[in-house]
């Protein structure tokens, strides 16, 4: 599959995303602790989720497209082959 444009913004944006979560877990955290550094960075991990499904769906779609676009062929196996020249 080739990656386009819009999935490699996608997949940039995941990767962003989840280590900002992550930095922000970790800072927050020194302070207030690791529960509530994650509670407070929750929504960013929940965007990142949000946008690994739109991504899941669109290399889905692109695939179910590629199988779609090609068209299908018979291949006869040699045995078969052996068969029609007897």
């Amino acid at each position: 599959m080739k990656l386009n444009l819009t999935d490699s913004i996608l997949l940039a944006l995941m990767v962003a995303l989840l280590m900002i979560g992550g930095h922000q877990v970790f800072i927050i955290g020194r302070t207030e602790g690791i529960s509530q550094g994650f509670l407070q960075s929750y929504w960013i991990f929940m965007l990142v989720i949000i946008l690994m499904g739109i991504y899941q769906m669109r290399k889905n779609k692109a695939a179910k497209n590629e199988t779609s676009d090609k068209p299908q062929t018979k291949v006869k196996s040699k045995l078969s082959a052996k068969k029609n020249k007897r």
